[in-house]
């Protein structure tokens, strides 16, 4: 992938920078504010990225594209708050969602990495992806990944095995401790059922509602049925909804067509201002198009027709997944060792056990999942394992060089890619351990996108130290975009780089590069991409 250009602006202002270059670019300034940062955050923000922009900048007004290149193919991707326009083969994809946008990124430029979440493989979300070759200038934390929530650096890790071609299974239990632990645990388990006098009831109603008597026959067809019942649910209501977006999509694609054949006999124009010019607007607050226009329109129609397929292809997926659920659930509710009928009889019962109960039915969890690590511990390929390792340790490795090359009396060794919560990185040593880091990806996993690091001599690194950093990442086959600021006596530093590309922001206006002199360009790319703004 090469970013050859990036847009930002709206019917009154714009900004455009178009002087990449495929090699290693810094852009660079004699003072802060001058549009450094919110030009590299619009770049990923326009490959949806989460937005990472400062509150003083009202992202949402804007629409940010970015011109690529990825193999021989040009793409041009447009993004306005949530709304993907894609120009691509000559070819309009319209997409209403960063979710979207995944499935067209997924099946046209890179297949993700898939990592396993929730106990279903999924494909890894963007934000977390990008952090594989982008690093922002704010909320930098060297003990887990950025915008931690939803995903975790256990998933970011996940997915660089998964980048390698790895198993994505996940180990790190010692089998002796957990034996011990079963052990313990059973013998506190024996102990409470004999004191407890209440199981020694011989009701037979006891006897079949019981938790603690029939655990297995009880315990677990209840939990069973009920995460049946939730994940059946679940899938039934994304079905659904994928069902309904692909009905809209064809209603939507009718009316057009209907449209093709009215034009065609006569005139639509607007009735309060007599104008022939017809709008389609993706959705509510999305983007607009000039469908007055026979070529837009077929561009538009192709474009519905491609977001009806995915959603085609998505229902199906959730078909498949629901049917599965669904035989599940058949299936136990074949087991005639205890009817339906008494679970949800006793189940009040069973919900108020007593407190040595409860206990029981806490060591009972506790065992269960131990025994399911022994079982996933024994089912793990071996050379899944020794591979995972072997890829971690060759990333830690040139973690290590790149730093000793840069620092050679400091001879740090790294040990994991992740500090621990008591040791964290700031300043230029910050800025070396990401630049370690992102580097270390590159040369490992080989990976073909640019690498991009705001602010990449954060805590004045030495301009020693500096040109090693670029001499190093000047060798590697990916783009290279950084950014940085220069001190008075630094000014012109970068003349004596023969191999980089020198873009300078110094003469931008402070807090705000939009203007109205980028405004030709800007709408331009805009009629490219058939946008009515």
């Amino acid at each position: 992938m090469i970013i050859n250009a990036i847009y930002i602006g709206n019917e009154k202002e714009a900004f455009v920078e178009k002087r990449f270059k495929s090699y290693t670019n810094i852009i660079f300034s004699d003072d802060n504010n001058r549009g450094k940062t919110i030009v590299l955050q619009a770049l990923y923000y326009a490959l949806g990225n989460e937005p990472i922009f400062p509150e003083s900048f009202d992202y949402k007004n804007f629409y940010f594209v970015i011109d690529i290149n990825i193999g021989y193919e040009n793409l041009i991707i447009c993004r306005n708050k949530n709304n993907f326009v894609i120009r691509m083969f000559n070819q309009i994809y319209l997409y209403n969602s960063v979710t979207e946008f995944k499935y067209f990124f997924n099946k046209f430029i890179f297949k993700l990495p898939m990592i396993i979440k929730n106990e279903q493989f999924k494909t890894v979300e963007l934000f977390l992806f990008y952090q594989l070759f982008f690093v922002g200038q704010d909320n930098r934390i060297s003990n887990n990944i950025i915008n931690s929530g939803y995903c975790n650096k256990d998933d970011f890790i996940n997915m660089l095995f998964s980048y390698a071609g790895i198993q994505n299974v996940t180990t790190d239990i010692n089998p002796i401790e957990i034996k011990e632990k079963i052990n313990e645990l059973m013998s506190e388990r024996n102990t409470l059922i004999k004191e407890n006098q209440f199981l020694k009831n011989n009701i037979l109603a006891a006897r079949v509602a019981h938790y603690t008597l029939n655990k297995d026959a009880i315990t677990q067809k209840l939990k069973n049925l009920n995460n049946l019942k939730t994940e059946i649910i679940k899938i039934q209501n994304d079905r659904n909804r994928t069902w309904n977006r692909k009905i809209k999509n064809e209603i939507l694609l009718k009316e057009l067509n209907s449209l093709n054949n009215t034009l065609s006999e006569g005139e639509v124009v607007c009735l309060d201002c007599h104008s022939h010019h017809i709008g389609y607007k993706n959705q509510k607050e999305g983007i607009q198009f000039d469908i007055s226009n026979l070529d837009i329109r077929k561009n538009i129609i192709e474009s519905i027709k491609s977001r009806i397929e995915m959603f085609s292809e998505e229902y199906s997926s959730l078909e498949q997944q629901c049917y599965i659920k669904q035989s599940k659930l058949k299936e136990l509710l074949k087991d005639e060792d205890i009817s339906l009928e008494n679970l949800l009889m006793y189940k009040q019962e069973i919900n108020q056990t007593e407190n040595a109960d409860m206990r029981i039915q806490q060591i009972d969890n506790i065992i269960t999942k131990y025994r399911l690590s022994l079982k996933q511990s024994s089912s793990i390929d071996e050379s899944a394992d020794l591979k995972k390792k072997a890829l971690m340790q060759e990333i830690l490795n040139e973690m290590s060089k790149f730093y000793n090359l840069i620092d050679p009396e400091g001879s740090r060794i790294f040990s994991n890619i992740f500090t621990t919560k008591g040791e964290t990185f700031s300043g230029s040593e910050g800025a070396l351990f990401y630049l370690a880091r992102i580097y270390a990806y590159a040369k490992v996993l080989k990976h073909s996108f640019p690498i991009i690091m705001d602010s990449f001599r954060d805590g004045e690194i030495s301009t020693d130290k500096e040109d090693i950093v670029l001499q190093l990442f000047s060798k590697l086959p990916n783009q290279i975009i950084f950014s940085s600021t220069l001190k008075a006596e630094e000014i012109g530093k970068y003349n004596r780089y023969e191999n980089i590309n020198k873009i300078d922001y110094s003469s931008h206006k402070p807090h705000h590069i939009l203007n109205n002199k980028n405004l030709e360009d800007f709408y331009d790319i805009m009629n490219i991409l058939l946008i009515k703004i």
